[in-house]
């Protein structure tokens, strides 16, 4: 819609978690496709055309986030798994590459507390690494046990920066050197290699940066 409210259309049915691109030529969205929760992205013009679909064909999806370029959308999904085994995807914006970008079952058995699912990734600045929520076992509603997570984009380097609880939106300052997230007390930060932490707002979630 205009920011007026004005000239509302519909995008993608059944749609959630809208992310625009960074060029405002398209959005990404969590929508329906065959009955299951899907990624999609969306060119917002005259036409309108029909949503790409850019995740699997099977599972739950859920997080869009686009890469500071454009090319690229970070996603979560349980294609690989089941019933809300969360990995973290990125794929390219037409749907033609898919990449998993974190292993919750590096030990080779599926069973909690031996592996973790991985949500809301978020991008850093540069497109370097991606920020997650860690959680450990299948949890679709809560996460009862956190932590926020780093990792290359290519999936390699995994650290785990805090621990916290809840699903926690990380979020990274403009210059890369700072996330936020969410915890039960408040949104606190770390710094990028978690060295320094701290709260920063108590009583209050789901942080934004000014660009």
């Amino acid at each position: 819609m205009n920011e007026d409210g004005s000239n509302v259309r519909l995008v993608a049915p059944g749609g959630s978690s809208p992310a625009w691109s960074p060029d405002a030529q398209r959005l990404a969205v969590a929508t329906r496709f065959g009955g299951g929760q899907n990624i999609a992205v969306v060119t917002v013009d005259a036409t309108m055309a029909s949503p790409v679909r850019v995740g699997f064909d099977r599972g739950w999806h859920a997080w869009p986030t686009w890469s500071p370029d454009g090319s690229r959308v970070a996603f979560t999904s349980d294609a690989t798994a089941d019933d809300f085994a969360f990995q973290g995807f990125v794929v390219d914006r037409e749907g033609r590459s898919r990449d998993q970008r974190t292993n919750g079952f590096s030990d080779g058995v599926e069973t909690w507390p031996s592996w973790s699912t991985y949500s809301q990734p978020a991008w850093s600045p540069d497109g370097t690494r991606l920020a997650l929520t860690q959680c450990p076992g299948r949890q679709s509603t809560n996460c009862g046990v956190s932590a926020l997570v780093v990792t290359n984009a290519d999936g390699t380097g995994t650290v785990r920066l805090s621990a916290t609880q809840g699903y926690i939106r990380p979020t990274w300052s403009p210059n890369g050197k700072w996330i936020t997230f969410d915890a039960p007390s408040g949104i606190r930060f770390s710094s990028a290699d978690g060295l320094e932490q701290g709260m920063l707002i108590p009583n209050a979630s789901s942080a934004t940066w000014r660009p």
